[in-house]
């Protein structure tokens, strides 16, 4: 629960060049992927 909420942080702050954008985009896709994961195999 913890890592949504450090992707919810994420994506509210504020995203002022594209490079950060991207680097932050790829970095919660990966988080997302990862929770995901462990979930699967948590069960």
């Amino acid at each position: 629960m913890a890592d949504l909420q450090d992707m919810k942080i994420k994506f509210d702050f504020p995203l002022k060049t594209q490079p950060t954008r991207h680097l932050l985009q790829t970095h919660s896709a990966i988080t997302y992927l990862t929770v995901k994961t462990y979930r699967l195999f948590s069960l």
